[in-house]
Parts: structure tokens; C-alpha cells; sequence
């Protein structure tokens, strides 16, 4: 008895030592846990803050070669897929200046821009919330005040009335040159300020700035002429008082009033010279009527009655002066020619002897190409 109650004790006081060493290894246990979820943490951080360079310096991402887990030896190995590239946004192709701004600004608002991991375990900062109304108002109003109706920041050209798009930085830029630039760059950052992650929307209000430009432009333009043209008026009226600008002002009004002399002079001359001209073609035309001679006794008659009818004309005219050397015809000798000029007979010989390179002769008068008779007109 007295065994068995030593064997009862024994067994009795074995128990806290036993559940000593029970105690001592759950509490090895947990720390080992603890110690294991810490790692895997740090494990996680790493990975996430890694994919979030990865991303950020357009890195390639490597797919896994093998798979782990069920079935994993069941059928074929998947292929890598190929790295995704960063495309740009395509918010502008959605973009409408009437429908599709609304439609892609509500899509927007209620998905959100997507968090990488690492932003979502707070180890990057997070991208910065969305612009409200008064803010894009207030954004819009910055650019303005820039003067942002000048050129592109991308292809340094005017901005003119193409399509424009303000980012949520206040620059404003081609909307074409913006989604090139994307393109090229792979990322979404500003040209100017390099801020990642923006926003953009269409600037109508570009175009409205450009026409408000080009309306004062020619506003001005004007005005200088209106301005010019009274300054003008205001000199003739009242002329400088200073000899020198006095002097220019007189040779300035004289060399107008000589210029306008000598283009009215040339009209003339041009309108004779059309005259002329004219007459000579109808005495063309008049000669190849009239060219068939007629029977010889009539062509005496009429030559005859020609002459008479040309003197007539010619005492009719009552010339005085010879128009060739401007004295006076009576006592003269004189010619009589079939255009019913009159003149003196050493006037005409020394006119034809003058022009006896020329094949035909014509009337100092009427230029007609003529023929004489001697006689003398006293009356």
C-alpha cells in the first residue's frame, strides 16, 4: 500500500513536470509563429514594393515557369506570357467635346484609379484623389492666367483651334502631341512638371482663347489704319510748323500731286493710242473694200469728184496755219491731200524726206495713208 501511495505520489508530482514541458514548448511554438508571420510579411513587402518599381521603371515581368500546388504534373506546361507593356491612357479616344467627356468622367469616378499593392500596404504613397469640380475650375482658371493660347510645350507650336487637353497640373498641350508623348514615354507623367498620375480633360476654352487673340489682332489692325488714315487727313489740314518737317510736307504733297498728273497723262496716251489704232484698222478694212479698181473712165470721174469733194472740206475747215510749220497758208504754195488736209509744199517735202525710211507716208493729222495734189487755197 504504502508502494503503491509512493507510486501514486510519484506519479502524482510527475504531472507538473510534465505539464511544465507541455507549457514551455506552446510557448516556443507561438513565438516560432510569430517569427514565421513576421517573415512572411517581410516576404510580402518585398515582393509588393518590388512590383511597384517594377512598374514604375516599365520593367519586365516574369511569369512563373512552373506551376505549384493540385495537379501540378497534369498536363502541359503553360507558356510565359509575354511582359505587359505599359499602355498609355486611353481616356482621350473616349473623350467627346459633347457626349464622351460626361460618359468617360462618370465611368471614372465610380472605378477609381487602381492601387498597387505596395500602395495598398502603405509602403508607396497612394496617387491623389480626384479633382471635384471647383477644383478642375480652379485649374482651368491657372491655365488661363498663364496665357496658355501661346505654343505646345511638345512640338513648340501654336496651339491654334486644334484639340486641346488641360492635365490636373494646369498645362495645357496638343491632344494629339500628348498621346504621341505617352505613347513614346510608356508612362503617365507630365512633360513639364513630371507629376505622375494626372488627370485630363478636353480645353475647349483654348480654342475660345485663340479667337479672342486673333479678334484683338484684328481689332488693332484697324484701329492703326483708321488712325493712320485721320493722321493723314489731320497733316493736310494742318501742315508742321517746323521748316524742316514743313519742307518734307510740301515735297511729300507735290510728289503726290506729280505722280497723280503723270497717271492721268498716261491714260491719255494710252486712250489716243487705242484711237489710233482703231482708226488704222478700219482704214485696213476700208482699203481691202474698196480695192477692185473700176472701169478707167469712171475712175477718172470719181477721183475726180474725190478731190473736189476733199477741197470742199478743206475751205470749209477754214485752216489758217499750216499744221506742220504753223504760219500762215495763204501766198503760199501748197498740197492738197485726199484726207482733206491742207499744207505747205515745202512742209510736206521736207516732212516725206524726213521720214523717207518708212515705207509708207502718212497724214501728220489723221495718219492716214495718203495721196497729194498741187494747189494753191488763197480763199
Amino acid at each position: 500500500m504504502q508502494r503503491s501511495g509512493i507510486g501514486s505520489r510519484g506519479r502524482g508530482r510527475g504531472r507538473p513536470i510534465g505539464g511544465g514541458s507541455m507549457a514551455t514548448s506552446g510557448v516556443g511554438g507561438a513565438s516560432r509563429r510569430r517569427g514565421a508571420g513576421r517573415d512572411a510579411g517581410s516576404i510580402v513587402n518585398a515582393a509588393a514594393f518590388q512590383d511597384h518599381l517594377a512598374r514604375n521603371l516599365h520593367m519586365p515581368t516574369l511569369a512563373p515557369a512552373y506551376r505549384t500546388g493540385v495537379g501540378a504534373g497534369r498536363g502541359r506546361r503553360k507558356q510565359a506570357a509575354p511582359p505587359a507593356r505599359a499602355q498609355p491612357s486611353t481616356l482621350e479616344e473616349e473623350l467627346d467635346i459633347r457626349l464622351g467627356l460626361k460618359i468617360e468622367e462618370e465611368r471614372e469616378e465610380k472605378v477609381g484609379p487602381k492601387l498597387s499593392l505596395a500602395q495598398k500596404r502603405g509602403l508607396a504613397p497612394a496617387p491623389p484623389p480626384r479633382l471635384t469640380a471647383d477644383e478642375w475650375k480652379a485649374t482651368k482658371a491657372a491655365a488661363i492666367v498663364r496665357s496658355c493660347g501661346g505654343d505646345c510645350p511638345i512640338c513648340m507650336e501654336n496651339l491654334g483651334v486644334d484639340d486641346q487637353v488641360i492635365l490636373s497640373c494646369s498645362h495645357v498641350f496638343h491632344k494629339a502631341c500628348l498621346r504621341s508623348f505617352e505613347v513614346f514615354s510608356q508612362s503617365k507623367v507630365c512633360p513639364l512638371c513630371r507629376r505622375e498620375s494626372y488627370e485630363k480633360r478636353l480645353f475647349p476654352e483654348g480654342r475660345l482663347i485663340y479667337y479672342h487673340e486673333c479678334a484683338l489682332k484684328l481689332q488693332a489692325l484697324y484701329r492703326g489704319h483708321l488712325a493712320r488714315k485721320e493722321y493723314a487727313k489731320l497733316q493736310e489740314l494742318y501742315p508742321p510748323q517746323d521748316p524742316n518737317r514743313r519742307k518734307k510736307f510740301f515735297e511729300k504733297k507735290l510728289g503726290k500731286l506729280t505722280d497723280s498728273y503723270v497717271k492721268e497723262q498716261e491714260e491719255t496716251e494710252d486712250e489716243i493710242e487705242k484711237l489710233f489704232s482703231e482708226i488704222d484698222k478700219t482704214l485696213k478694212k476700208s482699203r481691202k473694200l474698196f480695192g477692185t479698181a473700176p472701169p478707167v473712165s469712171a475712175a477718172k470721174a470719181l477721183e475726180d469728184s474725190l478731190w473736189e469733194l476733199a477741197e470742199r472740206k478743206a475751205r470749209e475747215r477754214e485752216d489758217e496755219d499750216c499744221a506742220i510749220c504753223l504760219q500762215q497758208l495763204k501766198g503760199k504754195q501748197g498740197v492738197l491731200l485726199d484726207c482733206s488736209h491742207y499744207f505747205h509744199a515745202q512742209c510736206l517735202s521736207a516732212l516725206e524726206a524726213f521720214t523717207a525710211d518708212m515705207p509708207v507716208h502718212h497724214c501728220p493729222i489723221c495718219r492716214g495713208v495718203y495721196k497729194k495734189k498741187n494747189m494753191r487755197i488763197d480763199s
